[in-house]
């Protein structure tokens, strides 16, 4: 499927998003989970009573609250409630946990009576990946070969000559201080065969975002996004993207969870006289699910919206979702598993090569996808992927299978 703008901004999200998470001292090492504390937060009442959940492992040997020793009946899951009283303008709460095999976790939360803090840290992350894989179809096409008043439907492009080698780059820097973000980078894939050079793709992004604090558990977090795209060797658009939602957060003692319910509106400017300047406009909900002790996760995204390349034909509605498990193990090994599906309804696209669908234009697009491969550290992994890509369509149909490796890293 094409990089839109709203898919470009869901890729820069996913990077700006999961910077309040933290990571343990090892692989093994307990977590420290906290429904009423957060890293960093304000309160106005001068007591609170919090909780503690640690989960572990191995069985828990040892947990100290600001430096105190908690009694505790021993095992792999322990709950520590306690009372704190705010007398100065910043207190740091400190748990420290050391299960039976030496494992050590330490967690400390910032609490700011009366007034958030003067100054926030600055941090500076990036990430990237290299992939290498085997493109089966690249121009999508016609891979479902069909039947139209007695005449075989076939692709123009023989099956043999289709699949082509595909490298790609990618490279995000973002800098946060939690509530304030800016962020960039770029995309270049190239195909080895000189007939798809045409579909050579590079593109550069930046743009700034901002969290304003709701309550301890939600943000309304806001989005801008300005990129470029280039096909071929020419330039194709310049997209600005404006986003904004409602995040909320929870977590019990065995998941971490965050939603996010959001609209955007991405603006396109094509560079060709042949294609009229459009827009798409998206509602979406974006779900997160963690698991603390391993870092494994489901996401799931629905989509909503309406989309145009530039043409009359070429406008279309759109209704999908997206349903993907990445499973991490102790020894690093990763298995990822996911799905998709999008239908879309080209409204003014009368001519369809097949009325079996219906009058007007009508796509039933389906991703299925599997990868194995090996996490060295959170931050580092190898993949062996496969997608296998499906348009059920009375206009265009096609089959594509990807596959190849990937190299994924941030810093």
């Amino acid at each position: 499927m094409l990089l839109t703008g709203a898919s470009l901004l869901g890729l820069v999200a996913a990077i700006v998003l999961g910077q309040g998470m933290v990571l343990a001292a090892g692989e093994d090492a307990p977590q420290v989970l906290s429904n009423e504390l957060s890293e960093t937060q304000v309160v106005t009442e001068p007591k609170m009573t919090a909780t503690f959940v640690i989960v572990g492992v191995h069985k828990l040997r040892q947990i100290y609250v600001n430096g105190e020793v908690q009694t505790f009946t021993a095992g792999d899951t322990v709950q520590i409630t306690k009372d704190f009283e705010f007398t100065a303008r910043q207190t740091v709460i400190t748990v420290r946990v050391e299960d039976e095999n030496g494992n050590l976790t330490e967690r400390k939360f910032s609490v700011f009576f009366g007034a958030a803090p003067d100054e926030k840290r600055w941090v500076v992350l990036g990430s990237g990946e290299l992939r290498y894989e085997v493109d089966e179809n690249p121009t999508n096409d016609v891979g479902l070969p069909f039947t139209v008043s007695g005449v075989d439907v076939k692709g123009v492009i023989p099956p043999s000559q289709r699949p082509d080698n595909r490298s790609t780059e990618s490279l995000n820097i973002v800098a946060t201080n939690g509530a304030a973000t800016v962020f960039g980078g770029g995309l270049n894939q190239q195909y080895d065969k000189s007939i798809n050079k045409g579909l050579n793709t590079t593109m550069a992004f930046a743009g700034a975002g901002y969290r304003f604090r709701m309550s301890d558990v939600s943000d309304f977090v806001a989005n801008f996004v300005y990129s470029n795209l280039n096909i071929g060797s020419q330039d194709y658009a310049n997209l600005g993207t404006l986003s904004g939602g409602y995040e909320y957060r929870s977590q019990d003692s065995t998941y971490t969870r965050r939603h996010l319910f959001e609209a955007d509106v991405t603006a396109k400017d094509f560079k060709s006289s042949s294609q009229t300047d459009g827009a798409v406009g998206l509602l979406k909900w974006d779900y997160l699910r963690t698991v603390p002790t391993t870092r494994s996760t489901y996401t799931s995204l629905l989509q909503l919206g309406n989309a145009t390349e530039g043409d009359k034909t070429s406008d279309f509605n759109f209704l999908g979702g997206d349903w993907d498990w990445r499973n991490i193990w102790e020894g690093g090994f990763r298995w990822d598993i996911g799905f998709g599906y999008q239908y879309r309804d080209f409204p003014n696209d009368k001519q369809p090569i097949t009325a079996a669908l219906g009058p007007t234009r009508v796509d039933h697009l389906f991703r299925a996808s599997i990868g194995f491969g090996w996490q060295w550290v959170p931050q580092w992994s190898a993949m062996l992927n496969y997608r296998y890509l499906t348009d059920l369509s009375n206009k265009s149909p096609y089959v594509r299978p990807i596959y190849g490796l990937s190299v994924t890293g941030a810093f």
